[in-house]
């Protein structure tokens, strides 16, 4: 017997391996703050403006609420043979909007925390989708980081290292 969650990542695996998947890939980025507290944060923002997408939960049947903010990450690469990738994440700070949004923590406060990497299709976000049933997201396999340090801050951006 399958398990609810493999199918849900066998749905989204064919869901890509057509030419043309019918929606758009949505990364999704969630950063531990303190005391098991989350931020949730998407480069994403379409043409209707809209702010916030939503997305289930991994542990729980909430439903997240993932606020539209510039976010570049690059290095994600996998390889088997080698170092591990050390990927960079540069985000915006335009009047402090990450500061405040993760609480009032300085950026140095976030190194050691854990970032967690959600990659799933815009047909599967919870506004997209008529299904309210509970259930574990359809979604690719997460990747978690580290916030190893912080490789440059001005008053744009901050740029973190992830290891």
């Amino acid at each position: 017997m399958t398990s609810s969650k493999s199918a849900r990542q066998t749905d989204i695996i064919n869901a890509v391996q057509v030419q043309d998947p019918g929606s758009a890939l949505i990364v999704l980025y969630d950063i531990e703050l303190f005391d098991g507290n989350m931020a949730h944060f998407t480069p994403f923002n379409d043409e209707d403006g809209l702010s916030s997408l939503f997305f289930r939960d991994f542990r729980t049947d909430n439903v997240l609420e993932y606020t539209a903010i510039p976010i570049m990450a690059e290095g994600f690469d996998v390889s088997s043979e080698g170092a591990y990738s050390r990927p960079v994440m540069t985000v915006a700070n335009i009047s402090n909007l990450l500061h405040d949004s993760f609480g009032g923590l300085d950026f140095e406060q976030l190194i050691g925390r854990k970032v967690t990497r959600r990659i799933t299709l815009a047909k599967y976000l919870y506004q997209a989708s008529n299904d309210v049933a509970s259930g574990s997201p359809i979604e690719f396999p997460r990747t978690v980081f580290i916030i190893d340090r912080i490789k440059e801050k001005n008053v744009l951006q901050v740029m973190f290292e992830l290891s």
